[in-house]
């Protein structure tokens, strides 16, 4: 009997289209994610198969067939270098642990009934939600930087990839929150672990270090400018798209106004990151963006953060100092993680994403 055999044109082009589908697939799953905690916070019907459910669930299987399907891949045709297949690898890890938590989270719905943001399969899903997410993004961003292998891949692919990144930095975003929010605030049935004030400065400082993390490593990673500003677009599309499916969809002047907020900073951030890339201009530029970026996260007013951090009234004075911290935090992260992937680009013989060197006369390095 003949084995099916794909050409190397085939193969390599069927690999990418799987990092893009995946790269859709999770912020499918995460959006159903964010839905998920408020359903629960609503108290709504509490069965597994609710709405949120099923599209979290829906959106990790596709996840999963298109991370299967790139690993399977090398046993039906020439395989791309090991480095490029890092990050799928890792995907399909992830997305592995979350199938199991799903079929432990049945069958404790089953068992117990309502349960509670600090359930065991919860963890585990949250903890498989971080590894596919880190998997795609940093697949794609390499993926897409390799020349050699787009001299065997069909070139049209490539635009998909640039499309998924900043889909796929969101999902990042989503499944970072929910793993740092999940271990400070105990679930939906249960009192806090910390007084009401603590309560909030511990969510609103994980959202001042995450919103400034994702934004800067989108600027850095992505391939082409606007990678901050499309990757806040999209965060923004989805918390207003939950937001409607829960019944509370924001003003025309509101969304207007909270669009203003995001995407004026994001875009500066673009720009300075493009405009200033050398190590030297980086010493500075990271730590102000992380600040300014940490105190427009904090004061976010999107879904979950306003219902567990009671709005921006609610909170005292110095708070925005709290979110300063967080920001550089997040911003000196971001450095950390584009590095990691640099080695990656490096490894398979790619040109880097970091910035070029500091000019020898002490200049900014700016690129042309």
């Amino acid at each position: 009997m003949a084995v099916l055999r794909f050409t190397p044109r085939t193969a390599y082009s069927l690999f990418a289209l799987a990092h893009a589908i995946g790269g859709f697939a999770i912020l499918i799953e995460m959006t159903g994610g964010d839905w998920d905690i408020r359903w629960h916070i609503r108290r709504l019907v509490e069965v597994f198969w609710t709405p949120p459910h099923t599209v979290l669930y829906s959106g990790l299987a596709v996840a999963f067939a298109s991370a299967f399907g790139a690993v399977f891949m090398q046993f039906l045709g020439p395989v791309p270098p090991r480095t490029l297949r890092i990050g799928i690898r890792v995907a399909l890890v992830g997305l592995v642990m979350q199938l199991v938590a799903g079929g432990f989270d049945t069958w404790w719905h089953a068992t117990y009934g309502v349960d509670d943001a600090l359930s065991p399969p919860h963890v585990l899903l949250i903890d498989g939600m971080v590894v596919s997410g880190f998997g795609f993004v940093s697949g794609l961003v390499v993926l897409a930087r390799a020349p050699a292998f787009w001299a065997t891949a069909v070139p049209k692919v490539r635009p998909l990839l640039y499309a998924a990144m900043p889909v796929a930095f969101v999902a990042l975003f989503y499944a970072l929150w929910g793993f740092t929010w999940v271990f400070t605030y105990p679930g939906f049935t249960k009192p806090a672990f910390l007084p009401e004030v603590w309560q909030r400065s511990v969510v609103g400082m994980l959202f001042a270090t995450l919103l400034p993390f994702v934004a800067l490593s989108a600027a850095r990673l992505v391939p082409w400018w606007g990678g901050a500003t499309a990757t806040l677009t999209v965060v923004t599309i989805d918390v207003t798209l939950v937001d409607a499916l829960m019944g509370s969809p924001p003003d025309p002047a509101s969304l207007s106004l909270g669009l203003a907020l995001i995407l004026v900073p994001a875009a500066l951030i673009d720009f300075i990151v493009r405009r200033y890339p050398s190590e030297r201009a980086r010493r500075v530029t990271t730590p102000l963006l992380g600040i300014a970026g940490g105190v427009l996260g904090g004061f976010f007013a999107g879904g979950p953060v306003v219902a567990m951090t009671g709005g921006i009234a609610a909170n005292p004075a110095w708070f925005p100092l709290l979110f300063a911290v967080g920001g550089v935090l997040g911003a000196f992260a971001s450095v950390a993680f584009t590095r990691r992937v640099d080695a990656l680009l490096a490894s398979s013989g790619s040109p880097p994403m970091l910035p070029v060197a500091a000019s020898a006369n002490g200049g900014t390095g700016r690129r042309p």
